[in-house]
């Protein structure tokens, strides 16, 4: 049986992603980050999709600046919000940054259970 061939290194360019995950997405939350991975990899994504949920996590926890635990409805409402005014970043990078964040915070704060069932405020 042949191996599956990585042509675009996906797995090192994982690695090395999660490796200065510390500096990515700041101190707080790198255990969520890293339990995300393995969440996304258990369900069977690819190492290309888990990257880039990552990847957009990482962000969106250095631009939040807040624990993820400590994220309120608000808080998720007023970053999409400013996301949306934001005239640099494309429309596709908007979409991949809501999706990512929903999926993440539906994992987080409930396990696949929707996110409006959690704290208000």
């Amino acid at each position: 049986m042949v191996g599956e061939v990585d042509i675009h290194s996906f797995g090192s360019r994982f690695e090395s992603f999660m490796s200065s995950l510390d500096e990515r997405c700041g101190f707080v939350n790198v255990d969520y980050v890293r339990r995300f991975a393995d969440y996304c990899f258990s369900l069977g994504l690819s190492a290309p999709r888990v990257y880039k949920y990552v990847n957009s996590v990482a962000k969106i926890s250095r631009l939040m600046r807040k624990d993820f635990m400590e994220v309120t409805r608000s808080d998720v409402e007023r970053f999409v919000a400013n996301l949306e005014r934001d005239k640099k970043i494309s429309p596709w990078t908007k979409q991949n940054y809501k999706v990512a964040l929903k999926f993440f915070f539906k994992w987080l704060k409930g396990g696949g259970e929707k996110y409006e069932s959690q704290k208000e405020n």
